[in-house]
């Protein structure tokens, strides 16, 4: 049966309000989809050239080399060395922008790398969770061959799931882990930031934390602000239940997403890596 005029003209309408209102939000979805990879990993670029001048600057040395680099080396002197922690930044900036771990890690008498990432700083590549988990692995390996244990991962924010990701492939090269600002996975940071979208499912990279460290037989440190306004603090502290291991949750209750590092204090890490050398004491 036919619909009588008023129904069918009723039908129309309703019909071309779902159609306003539905083709934006799905191009809002498609557009998110294709582009996420760029909204991720923000990274800044530049030449060999500018790296060595950084480099000077902030008393750097490309790490392994000039050419074929993969991160910034830091030695700290005259102390004996303890160990080398490698440090996996956010999703913005580059390697150069983190130097500041140097003045907290290298008076303890660690060895400082600021790793870089595939497509940042003057690094070939593209980054996605693949290339930038394996890259990572790669230079946990070479690191452990050329300074020898105890080798240390801190990660931050994007750089807290890379962390776990090569964990996950390299176990046991790695001797403690601290994540700062971490999350359990992303699609579900990344639904909590867009509710009205469903991007829990079209998340391409998921930075699975929790799976990635469930064999971890090692310590980990776990550090959340309190007042995040990017990772939200029940993920993080879902990531910290999820860990069955030998674990320490350090909460700084007003500091921010980005600010975490500046409520530290010399005690603080000395406490904290005193716990990453003898995690059984």
């Amino acid at each position: 049966m036919s619909l009588r005029w008023p129904a069918a003209r009723s039908f129309r309408v309703v019909r071309g309000v779902l159609l306003f209102l539905g083709l934006p939000y799905a191009t809002v979805v498609v557009a998110l989809f294709l582009l996420q990879r760029q909204v991720l990993y923000q990274s800044e670029v530049y030449s060999l050239p500018a790296l060595a001048k950084q480099c000077a600057a902030e008393d750097l040395q490309p790490w392994p080399s000039s050419i074929s680099y993969r991160g910034l080396l830091a030695e700290p002197r005259p102390q004996v060395i303890r160990g080398t922690v490698l440090v996996l930044h956010g999703n913005a900036g580059s390697a150069t922008d983190r130097v500041d771990y140097g003045n907290v890690v290298m008076p303890l008498g660690y060895r400082l790398v600021l790793l870089e990432y595939p497509g940042y700083g003057a690094r070939p590549g593209q980054p996605s969770e693949v290339a930038l988990a394996s890259d990572a692995a790669e230079s946990i390996q070479m690191a452990r061959a050329q300074f020898g244990a105890p080798i240390f991962l801190l990660g931050e924010s994007l750089g807290s799931g890379v962390a776990a990701a090569a964990v996950a492939k390299v176990g046991r090269a790695v001797d403690g882990v601290v994540l700062a600002t971490p999350w359990d996975n992303l699609p579900h940071v990344a639904q909590s930031l867009i509710r009205f979208l469903p991007v829990k499912w079209l998340v391409k990279d998921r930075f699975d934390s929790e799976k990635n460290l469930a064999d971890y037989p090692g310590p980990l440190v776990i550090v959340m602000a309190g007042q995040d306004e990017l990772i939200p603090n029940d993920s993080t502290l879902a990531l910290h239940a999820s860990f069955k291991g030998v674990k320490q949750l350090a909460t700084f209750k007003r500091a921010t997403h980005n600010t975490w590092l500046g409520w530290t204090e010399r005690a603080w890490w000395e406490g904290t890596m005193d716990f990453l050398n003898h995690p059984g004491r």
